[in-house]
């Protein structure tokens, strides 16, 4: 049976990483600012998906991101119930960190995504 050398399994794996390095495609600099109301969304998003990592390590895990592996936290009632509290005030100050009519089509639609837990906070999940 024939193994192949070091040499030779070093040399295919540096031709598949230099494969995977120029498939990606290249940032678009033609692309259109965002808006001042894209831009709110975007950091009122970034900062419920880090909180809501930070209060459920494994939600994090299960997204692929590997910050809070080391912890395990958001099984126990106090910790549902804490979160759900910050949820319904974090929904309830959306209104007036982003001007909804101000946003695009399918970012509005991720404004009316957030928008609708607001009805009901306490049966968001975050896993």
């Amino acid at each position: 049976m024939h193994v192949p050398s070091t040499r030779a399994l070093v040399a295919a794996l540096l031709v598949l990483l230099s494969a995977c390095a120029t498939s990606r495609p290249a940032p678009q600099a033609d692309a259109p600012a965002l808006s001042p109301a894209q831009q709110s969304l975007r950091r009122f998003v970034d900062a419920h998906f880090e909180e809501q990592f930070r209060r459920f390590p494994l939600a994090a895990t299960s997204r692929g991101l590997h910050t809070y592996d080391d912890q395990l936290a958001g099984f126990t009632a106090a910790e549902q119930l804490a979160w759900a509290a910050f949820l319904e005030q974090e929904l309830a100050a959306l209104p007036q960190q982003v001007d909804r009519t101000q946003l695009p089509p399918l970012d509005r639609a991720d404004y009316d995504i957030f928008e609708s837990k607001r009805a009901s906070p306490r049966t968001s999940t975050p896993c």
